[in-house]
């Protein structure tokens, strides 16, 4: 299952493991390896598995990062925000 995902990296120029990814899908961001680890490490201890969904409480960068690598691995990903943000952030995530 594992190399599936790190496919899924590879085949986007990037790599998994080691080396920076600002410039990762739509997020661009300094979060994306946070959240990228955060992944990764959900499904090294199995709370994540194919088809799941990773549900997380934010309105900035991490969510935009973690909506994005779960776009690429195939994961559903909900993003809870306070109902006072811009309606430009909330369309982007």
């Amino acid at each position: 299952c594992w190399n599936d995902w790190k496919h899924s990296f590879n085949s986007t120029g990037k790599t998994l493991k080691g080396n920076r990814l600002q410039n990762f899908g739509k997020g661009g961001t300094g979060k994306d390896r946070l959240a990228l680890s955060i992944i990764s490490r959900a499904i090294e201890s199995g709370s994540l598995v194919p088809g799941g969904t990773v549900v997380e409480g934010t309105s900035g960068s991490t969510g935009i990062s973690l909506a994005s690598i779960c776009r690429v691995m195939g994961f559903e990903c909900v993003i809870v925000m306070p109902d006072d943000q811009a309606t430009e952030k909330v369309e982007m995530l």
